[in-house]
C-alpha cells in the first residue's frame, strides 16, 4: 500500500480486526448444493464430487480445528471434534449430519501477522459488520482509551 501512496495513489483501508469470521456452514458448501432440495439431489447423485469440494473448502479455511460451532447440539466444539466423536470424516459429517443449512460456526482464518501489519498503517482503520442489538461482541466492543 505503501508503495501505490508513493506513486501518488491515494489510498487508504478497513481492517476486521478479529481472529475469525462468523456466518453459517453454508458458506464451505457449493451453490449448486445450498438450497434442501439440490442438497439432497447431489447428496444422492454427486457424493464423491461433493466431499472432495468440501475437504477444499475447509482446507482453505485452516481445516476442520479451525471452525468453531455456535449452534446446537455442536456448540462450543471444532468441526474435528464433532467428526471424532462421530467417528467419520468431517465431510460425511458435514453432509449426512449437518447439512447447508443446519448450523453456524466461527472460522478462524485471518492472519494475524498480516493483520498486525496493517494495524500499524496509519491510514487504516479498523471496521465491521457489527450492528447493535445482535448477540455479537462486536457492537458492544469498546477500544482502549
Amino acid at each position: 500500500m505503501q508503495a501505490a501512496r508513493d506513486r501518488g495513489v491515494r489510498l487508504s483501508a478497513d481492517i476486521y480486526p478479529y481472529e475469525a469470521s462468523y456466518t453459517t456452514i453454508g458458506i464451505v458448501f457449493p451453490d449448486f448444493a445450498k438450497s434442501a432440495r439440490s442438497f439432497k439431489q447431489v447428496a444422492e447423485r454427486r457424493r464423491a464430487e461433493l466431499e472432495e469440494y468440501l475437504r477444499q473448502r475447509i482446507a482453505l479455511r485452516n481445516g476442520p480445528e479451525a471452525t468453531l460451532f455456535a449452534t446446537p447440539p455442536w456448540r462450543g466444539k471444532t468441526l474435528a471434534e464433532v467428526a471424532k466423536a462421530a467417528n467419520k470424516p468431517f465431510e460425511d459429517v458435514l453432509i449426512d449430519d449437518i447439512g447447508p443449512n443446519g448450523a453456524s460456526a466461527a472460522f478462524f482464518v485471518m492472519d494475524q501477522a498480516l493483520q498486525a501489519r496493517l494495524l500499524g498503517d496509519a491510514h487504516v482503520m479498523l471496521s465491521t459488520d457489527g450492528r447493535p442489538g445482535s448477540r455479537h461482541p462486536r457492537p458492544t466492543a469498546r477500544l482502549p482509551a
